[in-house]
Parts: C-alpha cells; sequence; structure tokens
C-alpha cells in the first residue's frame, strides 16, 4: 500500500471517529462568534453564506466562518474555524501528531493546549483534550497569511472548550 493511500484511509476513518464524538445539536458559531472574529481582524464581519443554512436540529454544524464587510478599502479578511472531535484524548494526539509530521508543521506555544502552524495552508492547528481546531484568520489568500491572528483567535477560542 502506498503512503498516500495510507494517510487517506487514516484521514477517512479518523474524520468518522471525529464526526462519531460530536455532540448532535453542536453549532460552531455558538463558541466562535462574530465578535471573536471583529477582535482578531479589527474590521467589522459578517457570518459567511454557508453558516446562514439553517440546520436540522439533530445535525451538527462542525464549521464557522466569518468575512469582513464588503465595502471595505482594505482587502478581505477571513476567519474562520473548523471543530473536530475525537473518541478519547489519546487518539485526538495521535491523530494530531501524525498530522503535523505529513505536513511539518512548525510548533506554537499557546498556553493549555498543543499546536502547530501549517505554512502551506496558513492555518493554525490546535488541539486541546480530543477536539482539534483548524484556525484561519487573516487576508483571503493562503500565501499572505501569518500565524499571528490565528494564534490571537486560537487563545479566545481556548477557555470556551
Amino acid at each position: 500500500m502506498k503512503v498516500y493511500q495510507f494517510l487517506l484511509i487514516m484521514f477517512v476513518v479518523a474524520a468518522a471517529a471525529c464526526q462519531a464524538q460530536t455532540p448532535k445539536d453542536f453549532d460552531a458559531c455558538r463558541i466562535f462568534t462574530a465578535e471573536d472574529a471583529e477582535k482578531v481582524l479589527a474590521v467589522a464581519v459578517k457570518k459567511d453564506v454557508a453558516n446562514s443554512k439553517v440546520k436540522s436540529k439533530d445535525k451538527a454544524v462542525m464549521a464557522c466562518s466569518y468575512s469582513s464587510e464588503s465595502g471595505d478599502a482594505k482587502p478581505l479578511q477571513v476567519a474562520a474555524v473548523l471543530f473536530r472531535f475525537a473518541r478519547s484524548d489519546e487518539e485526538a494526539k495521535h491523530i494530531f501528531s501524525e498530522s503535523r509530521l505529513e505536513v511539518r508543521g512548525r510548533p506554537m506555544i499557546i498556553a493549555r493546549a498543543d499546536t502547530f502552524w501549517d505554512e502551506k495552508s496558513g492555518q493554525l492547528n490546535v488541539l486541546k483534550g480530543n477536539v482539534w481546531l483548524t484556525v484561519n484568520a487573516g487576508p483571503a489568500g493562503l500565501q499572505k497569511r501569518e500565524p499571528e491572528a490565528a494564534k490571537k483567535l486560537a487563545e479566545a477560542l481556548i477557555p470556551k472548550i
């Protein structure tokens, strides 16, 4: 079996396990609010259209994203968070470590969490217990993102989980 096939299978299994552990009424936008996004981006934001769709009561909403208001003189700014849950802290730590090795993530220091910056995708990965956050914040273009805004957002979200 090729390494890529193995990693793909591992990702699918991990995603299924994470989804299985998610509370059915979970809504990422209840944890990650517009106020959080505005503090990090320092501009007025609006909830992205994908988050505005009405969801069934028994479906979890794992991601939430905001973008700067149109008409601002600054380039488009985005802030987004994806939540994933594992069955246990140990399982989450194993999957998180494998991902860090795969993308050659740069470790970051944030209190009460294990983190790494994935420069290629312009996102900060944060692990706290069995919850894995993927945090994006800053300019819309991936190559223009620096970890500081994502780190600031992660620091605001960690106490909420």
